[in-house]
């Protein structure tokens, strides 16, 4: 960031609107026309999966970094942060098309996602 308003200042930067991770789930999933199953379990489980996916996958479908994130739960700023210039401020809407364009093409996960079959 070269911006001189910008410097030395801590910043929440936050996306125009707030929802939920099941809400942001849901819309991923009508955009790929998916119907995911969703289940609440402990955190521990989450920790657990991330690091064994981290361990034999290539590309984890979670990392522990992820989980610990979505564990602390973050929705408000921090009170030491300061609020962002208005011409800065995120405009991008969490639609549809924006949803498309930012997806990678689809693939399942497959035995060549394990790290022991690039061996």
């Amino acid at each position: 960031m070269v911006d001189p308003r910008l410097e030395n200042k801590t910043f929440a930067i936050l996306g125009p609107e707030e929802m939920t991770f099941a809400e942001a789930v849901s819309r991923v999933a009508t955009v790929i026309d998916r119907r995911p199953l969703m289940l609440r379990l402990p955190v521990s489980f989450h920790y657990l999966l991330a690091w064994v996916a981290e361990k034999i996958m290539t590309t984890p479908l979670t990392s522990t970094a992820q989980v610990q994130m979505l564990a602390e739960g973050i929705v408000e700023p921090l009170p030491f942060a300061e609020d962002l210039p208005t011409d800065l401020l995120p405009r991008a809407s969490f639609s549809a098309s924006s949803i498309k364009a930012a997806l990678p093409h689809l693939e399942r996960f497959g035995c060549q996602d394990l790290l022991c079959a690039r061996r």
